[in-house]
């Protein structure tokens, strides 16, 4: 990636965000036969319990026992990670995003014990990161994200579709302003999934592609160098 395009930010048309229903997708298992499981044998039900429905991985033992990921069908906005572990399983909800920005926002009162080590794993930029590209990915898989091309500028509609949808507009000549865009064309510019990223003039070789992550484009430039912080 070279440099950091200027963004423009629209407000949202809609700032309503759907509370979590909190139903699972899957049904426990009955309560007599997880009073004869050993932890061990939980464990493994739980990894495949919600192996087909939540991200792809786990926040796993944040802290010890307590494990957070999502649902991907549906992925409910805003961004956010509720917790799947047997004991916790959908008990608490954090919201990771607020009108198209950065945030964290407990659902409701969780116990400290639990709240202090997910707080400050997150505040870790590269574990934010981490957890941004995955949802990413998971709207992108999902088809909620969209591209208004316009070279050199794009439009990137989050959430589309739906109540929640904003746009954000991103001018790619900021990032490199010496460079020839004059034949950059719509089709040019596409959307990579492995990556979670926009892609410029994707039927090139891999080298001489550009790209620019898209949870930077859409919420702002984090660090993913271990130790930078940021409390949100």
């Amino acid at each position: 990636m070279k440099g950091q395009p200027k963004t423009t930010r629209y407000s949202s048309p809609a700032s309503t965000w759907p509370i979590y229903s909190g139903v699972s997708r899957i049904p426990p298992p009955p309560p007599k036969l997880t009073r004869r499981l050993t932890p061990q044998a939980l464990a493994l039900l739980d990894r495949y319990q919600w192996l087909d429905l939540h991200k792809p991985r786990f926040l796993r033992s944040i802290p010890t026992g307590c494990s957070w990921g999502w649902y991907r069908t549906p992925c409910l906005p805003p961004m956010h990670i509720m917790t799947g572990d047997h004991r916790h399983r959908e008990r608490y909800l954090i919201y990771l995003e607020r009108n198209g920005r950065r945030t964290f926002e407990p659902d409701g009162k969780i116990p400290a014990a639990i709240l202090d080590p997910i707080h400050e794993f997150l505040a870790d930029n590269s574990n934010r990161w981490n957890v941004e590209t995955d949802w990413g990915r998971t709207l992108l898989g999902l088809g909620l994200i969209h591209l208004i091309r316009q070279p050199p500028c794009v439009d990137i509609v989050d959430y589309a579709g739906r109540p929640e949808e904003y746009r954000v507009h991103v001018d790619f000549s900021e990032a490199m302003p010496g460079a020839d865009w004059s034949d950059l064309r719509p089709v040019d510019i596409a959307l990579n999934e492995g990556w979670c990223a926009i892609e410029l003039y994707p039927e090139k070789p891999n080298w001489d592609r550009e790209h620019f992550h898209l949870p930077a484009e859409i919420w702002g430039l984090l660090s993913w160098s271990s130790g930078q912080r940021n409390d949100f």
